[in-house]
């Protein structure tokens, strides 16, 4: 989990009542699975969650598209039956192809994530000092424990021989306001990715977790728990790393830490596998082709 992004040049925020939705041909909606009701794992969700995408799912008259990104509540059969429904008659977008199983919506297809590779530089040699092993901030598995894995990544950790250090971004000057603030935070945040030379990836139940392909971007040989599509784009020993027990991610990690320089290749190989199949044109291609199917093959 990053910072937020610079708000790109062609993007900008406007109240409801400034818009006019027949100036439009399409609207994009955002969800996640907590959006008709919470989950009981999700403490910092507030009672007006959702109540966006509710609001237009229900009142626009122009085409939509849903994006989703989460999964199904746990234990909870009846809200994914009920979600699941709420958007019949609406495309829907998932971020990996067991999200799209675990769903069942209606119509639905998967794009994987895209990056820019330019944004994310691989990381300078680290010289001689000893491997770091990075993981999600604090609060991320402060908020959402069960969602991104921290009962595992505690397991984990206690198995090792260095610490897993969460990732923390030094604030850029405190004078800067809206995007500039927000390119500076950007930027300190790449070179805060920079700084290490492994990165963990606990979560069981987030769909292909940005966090993670930002780190591969970067060069840095990623550890994962088996989830949401790794096995189709990680080789064991190759690209990176996956595992579902603790024992086996924690030597995993112990592995890398021992021999530096393999890390380093791993990195490597890592970084080639993100720009090859997570490319930011290969996303924008799968997206030109969603909309012409809901607007018609001259739309785009």
């Amino acid at each position: 989990m990053g910072p937020q992004r610079p708000l790109p040049a062609n993007a900008r925020f406007a109240r409801w009542s400034e818009i006019d939705p027949r100036q439009f041909d399409l609207a994009i909606l955002h969800f996640d699975e907590n959006v008709l009701r919470a989950a009981a794992d999700a403490p910092g969700v507030g009672a007006e969650w959702g109540a966006t995408f509710r609001f237009l799912q229900r009142n626009l008259t122009i085409p939509r598209i849903a994006v989703c990104h989460g999964t199904p509540q746990a234990d909870a059969p009846a809200r994914r039956a009920a979600l699941a429904d709420f958007l019949a008659d609406t495309p829907v977008v998932v971020n990996s192809h067991q999200a799209l199983g675990e769903w069942g919506f209606a119509d639905a297809r998967v794009i994987w994530q895209g990056f820019d590779p330019a944004e994310f530089p691989m990381r300078p040699r680290p010289g001689g000092r000893q491997p770091r092993i990075l993981t999600l901030p604090q609060e991320a598995t402060a908020e959402r424990p069960g969602y991104r894995g921290a009962d595992l990544l505690d397991r984990v950790a206690a198995r090792l021989p260095a610490p897993l250090e969460r990732l923390r971004v030094a604030e850029p000057n405190l004078l800067l306001r809206g995007n500039a603030y927000a390119a500076a935070r950007f930027a300190h945040y790449v070179a805060a990715l920079h700084g290490f030379d492994i990165y963990f990836n606990p979560t069981l139940r987030s769909p292909m977790p940005r966090s993670r392909g930002e780190a591969m971007l970067c060069g840095l040989a990623t550890v994962n728990a088996d989830s949401h599509d790794v096995d189709r784009f990680i080789e064991n020993g190759i690209n990176g790393f996956y595992a579902s027990s603790t024992e086996e991610l924690a030597d995993q990690l112990g592995f890398l830490l021992a021999d530096p320089a393999r890390a380093w290749r791993i990195g490597l190989a890592g970084r080639e596998t993100e720009m090859r199949l997570f490319h930011i044109d290969r996303y924008l291609d799968d997206w030109r082709r969603l909309i012409r199917d809901v607007l018609g093959h001259d739309a785009i």
